[in-house]
Order: structure tokens, then C-alpha cells, then sequence
């Protein structure tokens, strides 16, 4: 979608200007090693960068936004920006150490993908868990912290509340309910027969039904598979803005 695009290059916009203007030396070396999650589908393969000249700080577990964004944050519907990328670098010139990854389905943990019918947030948010167990089991890392990007942060915000988390960061969350989220986003997007189609589904899915009559231009956001996890994400939303 156009916004999803707009959201990204506003994003790597963001983490070009970080890795500018976060302390440390432009030139300073940093080390990258491969890591992995072992799930009980499947691998989730991610890199693991860690400053040099001495101990990490923490180490931020950085959660990617919706789609097929891999862990540099590139996705093949809004073009390549490598922002998680940049981001992690950052942070490494700063003394963080960072792991970013692959979710399940995609780039090299691909192998680890299910079926979009059996595919739920809460899958996302039982890797992001499992990542922070990984992270303070390892005994390499004083504390961790989560970033997550978008959809990521909503995730991540889930996940912050099952694992020893030190601190959250909510890179461009919204606080907003899917339904309201959405229509903002398709607003002018839509022909109008579409978008009395997605209102049509949007209805259905407030009311906690889920529908098979959905039109390919709108599955991606309201499709089948989409639909039971709106009210959790809903009341993650609710909880997000009631807090801030």
C-alpha cells in the first residue's frame, strides 16, 4: 500500500538520521554473528551485532512491521531502505549490542513458516518471547531491551509482558483500533466500490464474525486469517493508548 510505503521510507528517513548523529565513531568497528531461535515449527535465523572496544550495555531485540519485511527492515511491497539495518548499526556505534531476525516465513527462516490460516499474532508474539528468554538465558547481556517497528511494536509490547524486559521502545506503534487504522489508510485508496466492500468486512470483523467474502485487493489486511486476532490486537491498542 502506499502508506505502507510512505511509513517506511519515513522510517529509514529516521534511522539514517540515528545512525548519523548517535555518539560514537562514524568509522568504529562493530561485529555481526549469525543467531538462531529454535521453535518447535522451525528456525528463526536473525544476526546478532555487537559493539566493540567492550561490553554491551544491553542488547535490543529489534521486531520488524508487518508483511514480508525481513530483518533489515526491506520488504518486497515497499521497496528496499535496509532501515532495521541502519538502526543496528546505531546502536552498536552507541554500545548496544542488537539482534534482528527474520520472522517465521520469511528471508531465511522461511522454512519455519505454517499456513496464513493457521498463522496468529500471538505466534509472533511467542517468538519475540522466546528471543528475550534466549537473549537473558545466554549470560552475554546485562539487559534487553525490545524496539519494535510498527506492527512490531505491538508485538513487541505483548512480549515485553511475558519475559524479564528492562525497557520497550515503540518505533511509529499506533494506539489506534485496527478498524480505525485501517480506514484511515485505505481512505483514499479505494475506488468506491471497494471501499464499501472493506467497510462491508470491517463491520463484520468489529462484530467478532469473520467472513470468506473478501475481495483480493483487500485480503492482505482482512482476509480470513486476519480476522481472529483483531480483538486481541484491539485491546493492546486500547491498553497502549490508555497509558500514554
Amino acid at each position: 500500500m502506499m502508506s505502507m510505503g510512505f511509513m517506511s521510507m519515513r522510517f529509514a528517513a529516521w534511522s539514517v538520521a540515528l545512525a548519523t548523529l548517535v555518539p560514537g565513531s562514524a568509522g568504529a568497528a562493530t561485529q555481526e554473528e549469525a543467531i538462531a531461535l529454535q521453535t518447535p515449527s522451525g528456525t528463526l535465523n536473525g544476526t546478532l551485532r555487537m559493539p566493540t572496544g567492550g561490553a554491551p550495555a544491553a542488547v535490543v531485540l529489534i521486531i520488524g512491521g508487518s508483511g514480508p519485511t525481513d530483518r533489515d527492515g526491506n520488504n518486497a511491497l515497499a521497496g528496499r531502505n535496509d532501515s532495521l539495518k541502519l538502526l543496528a548499526e546505531a546502536l552498536a556505534r552507541a554500545g548496544y549490542a542488537s539482534v534482528r531476525y527474520d520472522k517465521r516465513g520469511i528471508g531465511q527462516s522461511s522454512g519455519a513458516g505454517v499456513e496464513e490460516a493457521a498463522l496468529r499474532l500471538e505466534t509472533y508474539v511467542d517468538d519475540a518471547a522466546a528471543w528475550v528468554g534466549k537473549l537473558n538465558g545466554s549470560g552475554r547481556f546485562p539487559a534487553v531491551v525490545i524496539a519494535g517497528h510498527s506492527e512490531g511494536a505491538l508485538i513487541g509490547m505483548l512480549a515485553a509482558q511475558r519475559g524479564k524486559v528492562s525497557s520497550f521502545i515503540s518505533l511509529a506503534g499506533s494506539a489506534d483500533g485496527l478498524g480505525t487504522l485501517l480506514r484511515k489508510q485505505l481512505a483514499s485508496q479505494l475506488p468506491p466500490t471497494l471501499a464499501a466492500e472493506n467497510e462491508r468486512i470491517l463491520q463484520t470483523i468489529e462484530r467478532g464474525a469473520t467472513t470468506t467474502d473478501v475481495p483480493a485487493p483487500c485480503r492482505c489486511c482482512t482476509g480470513p486469517a486476519c480476522s481472529p486476532t483483531w480483538s486481541r490486537r484491539s485491546a493492546t491498542c486500547r491498553r497502549a493508548r490508555s497509558a500514554s
